[in-house]
Order: structure tokens, then sequence, then C-alpha cells
């Protein structure tokens, strides 16, 4: 089989051990925060039973770290460093270069981020983040995998988990985070576009110059 079963996610036999280690350690967080999708949910008045099964380990999405699976940036919709590419039913794909950075970040084998001449450390929470990062995006592509829904859910549902998480742990405006505010909510009383969602959004994309991370 070429897929090693993890305690949240099964992982591609050939990425290393610590990369499926860091993985699965991105779906338990989500696990983790599991209230806060919850919460998304019961704003829009669904249960999102089918979908938090994918979350607590009991339907194990199946997770690659490839390479090069990041789009052009630029473009708000497809430019953001790490975005994942679905490849069919129940498999996601994540780009190796941002879970290398935010890897080594979490770990502390890359400790500072640039700021004009001099290189700040990382902060506790900052590293914290660099986990949370990973888990969010795979939260955004688990729409697409459950569901094979559009973008905009995806994009409402990383916004809000985005926000909740940041603002619950007081650490939304720390150079790793930035979701200060979400006005789109869960969608529902409001029209946001899913490009508006998308220049809302403060992911990886818009993180200060960090060595190490290409």
């Amino acid at each position: 089989m070429p897929w090693t079963e993890m305690e949240f996610c099964q992982v591609w036999r050939d990425n290393s051990e610590a990369e499926r280690e860091f993985v699965d350690e991105a779906c338990f967080q989500l696990n983790y925060w599991k209230p806060v999708i919850e919460d998304f949910f019961a704003a829009r008045g669904e249960s999102g039973r089918t979908f938090l099964r994918h979350i607590d380990g009991r339907t194990k999405t199946k997770i690659r770290v490839k390479p090069d699976m990041h789009t052009a940036v630029g473009d708000p919709l497809l430019g953001r460093l790490g975005r994942m590419t679905t490849a069919g039913p129940g498999m996601l794909l994540l780009d190796q270069s941002m879970v290398d950075c935010c890897r080594g970040i979490y770990d502390g084998t890359i400790p500072a981020f640039q700021q004009g001449a001099n290189l700040v450390p990382f902060s506790m929470a900052d590293r914290y983040w660099a986990l949370l990062e990973v888990s969010t995006i795979i939260l955004h592509e688990l729409n697409h995998v459950v569901w094979k829904l559009g973008e905009k859910r995806a994009y409402c549902m990383e916004g809000f988990f985005r926000h909740r998480v940041q603002a619950d742990l007081g650490m939304a405006a720390l150079p790793l985070c930035g979701q200060t505010n979400w006005a789109c909510g869960a969608c529902v009383d409001t029209e946001c576009s899913t490009f508006e969602m998308a220049m809302q959004m403060a992911d990886i994309s818009d993180w200060p110059t960090i060595p190490g991370c290409s």
C-alpha cells in the first residue's frame, strides 16, 4: 500500500517520517479545534456530520506532500503559496515547500524572520501558528475532498477558522497570523464573494521574508 496509516490521516509512504508526523499533527489540530468548526456549521443551521468524520480520524483523508504544487503568486484566488490541489476522492496534495517552511518554523530549525536589516526570532505563538497554517489549508481543501464544492464555502470556512482561533488565542496581530477580522462570518448574513474572501484572507503569502523558506 502506498499510504502510511497515521492517527488522523493517511500520508504517502514515500514522504519522510518527519513530513508524515507533521501532517498528522496538523490534522490533529483540526480535531483539537473542532468546536470552532462545529460553530461554523451551527451558524449555518447545519450539522456538519459528514465533514467532521474527516476531522476526528473516523474517515482518514489521504494526504501527499509533493513538490511544486503552488501556483503563480499574484492571483488572489490561485497565488497563495502552498495551495493544495485535490487529486481524487478522499485525497489531497500539499506543496512541499510550504510544508518544509512551516515545519522548520514550528520545530525551531528556522528560528527567525527578516525585518529590515535585522533577524527577529519567532515567538512560541508564531511557531504554533506555523503548524496551524497547514491545518487551515487542509481544512479548506477538505471542502473539495468531502463535497467537491466550489471555492466559496472553502474560503468562508477557512477564514472563519483563522479568525476565531487567532482571536481565542489573542495572537491575530503576530507576524505569522494577521486574521484580525473576518467580516464574512459563516457566510450567512453576508454577500461576500469568493474574490472578496480571498482578498481578506491573511495567510502564508502575507508572511514576512523568512530565510530558509522559498
